[in-house]
Order: structure tokens, then C-alpha cells, then sequence
């Protein structure tokens, strides 16, 4: 159903989020008569091709907590293997507070106990865990914390040309799957550019006045008050 009122994804967001029944969301940025917001009563999976047509389903059945940079969604007792243990973590949060301020982290896993104490293990993966194991939690962050490497550059991203400040850039960077990264050019000859990146290599050409910027903790998922929403492309 249109929501002719609505002229913006957030705001296409926020009023499922809000309204009984509601599963699923479509955001059309230019449909002959401007942007549109669609809402949906069904979870069904979208599968007709539409390019630039984004569609979201919301799972309300899965837990989402914050730290700084990220939002956390929690798969209760599930894993997965392939993490990084970090003996020096003795907390959950402090587990979460790493994860988000370590550029490339894409998740964590917390066991209480695992036979030498509780443990923290990170994961630059994003993936969702499918092993069951008891008492584990697996938390995959989404949102950005970003680590700013100042004069520095790094080659083979992509110009954004519809962009105009860097905070559009940066959220645009923490709304696109495989994002990991941008670069802010103040002054290109052409005007300020947005560049983003798939890579979070540290950056080590030298360039006066070009900042790049790694995040921390990117996924296709986003969070609205009351719910999940994740993200599919149609």
C-alpha cells in the first residue's frame, strides 16, 4: 500500500515499525511521481528484479541492543567457527565496545563459559550463524564506527557523485552492503567527492587535506524503534 504522506526511508520505516501488521516495507527513490514509500502486511521474500528498488522485511523476533557505532543483532545460542579470541576481554560489553572500535570487525560471539572462563571471540565476518551450541550468543553489529586516518589515501574506490558532505558519505557507506569504507576529498578540482571502498586496508599514500575513514561493524541490517528491518535488494 503507498503511504503518500511519507517522503522519507526512515520515516517508510518508523510507521511499519508502528503499525500492527505491518511486515515489510519497499522505498522507491523516484517512481515518475517522486519517491515512494510502499508498506506490506506479508514477509514473503521479494523476487521480481527492480534496479534501485529497495525492499525491507522486518523480524521482530530478534534482540537489537546498542554500544557506540553499532547495533547489535543477538542470535541466541548459535555460533559459528572461524572467531578470534581476545583473552584480555572479561565482559560482554567490553567484547561489543572492542568489536565496534576495531576497524574490519563485523561481529562477536560471547561464551560464558567455556571450560577456562568466559571468553570474547571477534569475527570479521558478517555472516549469520547456523551451529547450535547452547549458552553461545552470536552478535553481528550494523552501524559504523569509524577510525579516521588523517593525510591518507588509498586507491581503488568508488566517486560518489551524487554526494555532497561527509556525513552523507559516511551514511551512505553504513546503509550499502560490503561498504567498508570511504574517503572525503574536500577539494578534487571538481569540487568535493565522496569516495567509498569494499576494502578496510589501512590507507598509507600520503595526500594533504584527504581523510579516510574505515568502518567498524557494517551489515545489511538496520534498526527502527520496536523492530528489525533487514535489508534485501530487489
Amino acid at each position: 500500500m503507498v503511504q503518500s504522506s511519507v517522503t522519507s526511508l526512515p520515516a517508510c520505516q518508523n510507521l511499519c515499525a508502528s503499525t500492527p501488521g505491518c511486515q515489510a516495507i519497499e522505498w522507491v527513490p523516484n517512481n515518475g511521481v517522486g519517491s515512494q514509500c510502499f508498506t506490506f502486511t506479508s514477509s514473503a521474500v521479494p523476487t521480481i528484479s527492480a534496479s534501485g528498488i529497495n525492499h525491507y522485511i522486518c523480524s521482530g523476533t530478534t534482540a537489537v541492543t546498542s554500544t557506540p557505532g553499532c547495533s547489535w543483532t543477538t542470535y541466541t545460542n548459535l555460533q559459528m567457527f572461524g572467531g578470534v579470541v581476545q583473552p584480555s576481554v572479561t565482559s560482554l560489553p567490553a567484547c561489543q565496545n572492542l568489536c565496534a572500535s576495531t576497524p574490519g570487525c563485523q561481529a562477536i560471539e560471547w561464551v560464558p563459559n567455556n571450560g577456562v572462563g568466559s571468553q570474547c571471540f571477534t569475527f570479521t565476518s558478517s555472516a549469520v550463524p547456523t551451529i547450535s551450541a547452547s549458552g553461545i550468543n552470536h552478535y553481528i553489529c550494523s552501524g559504523c564506527s569509524w577510525t579516521t586516518y588523517t593525510n591518507l589515501q588509498l586507491f581503488g574506490g568508488m566517486v560518489q557523485s551524487s554526494v555532497t558532505s561527509l556525513p552523507a558519505c559516511q551514511n551512505l557507506c553504513a546503509s550499502t552492503p560490503g561498504c567498508q569504507a570511504i574517503e572525503w576529498v574536500p577539494n578534487n578540482g571538481v569540487g568535493s567527492q565522496c569516495f567509498t571502498f569494499t576494502s578496510s586496508a589501512v590507507p598509507t599514500i600520503s595526500a594533504s587535506g584527504i581523510n579516510h575513514y574505515i568502518c567498524s561493524g557494517t551489515t545489511a541490517v538496520t534498526s527502527t524503534p520496536g523492530k528489525i528491518t533487514i535489508k534485501r535488494l530487489v
